[in-house]
């Protein structure tokens, strides 16, 4: 008998979501989860109410994001069960769900967004690089724990500006000359300060094209707000937003 289902007799699995005992997310919390669906960005992937090629929510130096669910209450017990509950197993099912969400990228390199040192000893693991294994195990693509990161403040709670400074030059990689495109894993994108960070590390390394996938992503702005950007004008919108922030 497998260890994980000795445990599991021992330690009945419980919803991460409510609590509910008989499986790790329950049907009810399950339909509960926003997933990715409707118009959005073909960048960065962030909804709006009509699509566009880009927006001004794509985080710089990548060249495409996609998510799997919307940061809701929902999707934060998940994120936080695995993050801060221990719950190792949970990466299969975060695996689980950006498979069902998005499609598997062409031949790339997945590399999981590093933990700072001081998050590591305390958990004693990198959920992201947990989650990237998962995807690799599903897409059938390489993980590599590439990039190296200092310590620095706790992101949770800072704003936008906060996160910006906190991650400029974190992250390093090693140069080499034969990098596949690069897709990063992370567990959310809320500002996508900490992506773009990465991003900068890798293509100093050498690394030409970064995408990413995350779990979950905090949507800053209701879809409404795409309604704005009319036929006429979306175009000198998203161009001007695409200029400044390269």
């Amino acid at each position: 008998m497998r260890i994980a289902t000795l445990l599991d007799l021992v330690f009945p699995p419980a919803c991460a979501c409510c609590g509910l005992p008989g499986a790790d997310l329950c049907a009810t919390c399950d339909g509960a989860l926003a997933r990715r669906a409707g118009p959005e960005c073909a960048r960065c992937g962030h909804p709006w109410s009509i699509a566009v090629d880009t927006c001004p929510e794509c985080p710089p130096k990548i060249d495409r994001v996609r998510h799997a669910l919307h940061y809701t209450p929902a999707a934060q017990s998940l994120v936080l069960a695995l993050k801060e509950g221990g719950r190792r197993r949970l990466a299969e099912l975060l695996a689980d769900l950006i498979v069902a969400t998005v499609s598997a990228p062409a031949a790339c390199l997945l590399v999981p967004v590093p933990s700072t040192p001081a998050a590591l000893r305390a958990r004693g693991f990198n959920q992201a690089a947990l989650v990237a294994r998962a995807l690799g195990r599903r897409w059938d693509l390489p993980v590599e724990c590439v990039l190296v990161r200092g310590d620095g403040p706790r992101q949770r709670g800072a704003s936008a500006t906060d996160r910006r400074v906190q991650v400029r030059g974190a992250f390093h990689a090693s140069p080499r000359t034969d990098w596949s495109p690069v897709t990063l894993v992370d567990d959310v994108m809320t500002t996508g300060s900490t992506l773009a960070a990465c991003a900068r590390a890798l293509h100093a390394a050498g690394a030409r094209r970064v995408g990413a996938v995350v779990v979950a992503r905090a949507c800053r702005h209701a879809p409404i707000v795409a309604a704005s950007l009319t036929t006429a004008g979306r175009g000198a919108t998203m161009d001007s937003s695409r200029t400044s922030r390269r």
